[in-house]
């Protein structure tokens, strides 16, 4: 084949995959209608995505636009963004936020695992990497751009943060594929009630 020919293919080829990215956020955009009364923000398309290889840069992008939602439909909305395949979700790369204790908050690839336990050595490792130790007495994460978490766990890059508004405070993860092996089984005590469903009547 020709040099010319060539490079008019690979030309050919540049142009239709730049213009598939905007119809790809175009399509998650329409999945993810802004609600009324909210305001687009910036962030919610991060400079740096999820199929970037760049971990580091994907999860302060993700620490940037978190922190930076309020609570109500604003939150719902970025939920809805998360969760879907493109610019914030790609393949084992994707957010899940967690407690300051340990215990996961959102996972945007498998809700059934939001409100579990870590296992003490994933957590162990998520703590350190974000210096999560030091909010106890600084009221701040001792590594304020999170750190790399060890392959001995699957990897990824931890990072906590505050939200602007309401001033929660939480710790994401990206690029650990989180799974149910990751989580601590937990067994949850029903108490002793004072009466019980048998003694119940209408």
């Amino acid at each position: 084949m020709k040099q010319p020919v060539k490079l008019v293919l690979a030309l050919g080829l540049v142009g239709v995959l730049s213009g598939l990215l905007p119809a790809f956020a175009q399509q998650t955009t329409q999945k993810c209608p802004l609600p009324a009364g909210v305001a687009a923000n910036p962030l919610a398309t991060p400079s740096v995505t999820a199929a970037d290889n760049d971990l580091m840069g994907f999860a302060l992008a993700a620490k940037r636009y978190l922190a930076s939602i309020r609570p109500g439909p604003e939150l719902v909305h970025s939920a809805c963004l998360l969760r879907q395949d493109g610019p914030w979700k790609s393949g084992s790369n994707y957010v899940v936020t967690m407690s300051t204790d340990g215990r996961v908050f959102f996972h945007s690839a498998n809700a059934a695992l939001s409100g579990k336990p870590l296992k003490p050595a994933i957590w162990g490792a998520i703590a350190a990497a974000t210096g999560a130790a030091d909010l106890r007495t600084t009221g701040n994460f001792g590594k304020p751009n999170g750190g790399p978490l060890p392959a001995q766990i699957g990897g990824g890059y931890a990072v906590g943060f505050k939200r602007t508004v309401g001033g929660a405070t939480f710790i994401l993860v990206a690029g650990l594929d989180l799974q149910e092996s990751h989580v601590a089984s937990e067994t949850v005590d029903p108490g002793d009630p004072k009466v019980r469903a048998d003694q119940v009547v209408d």
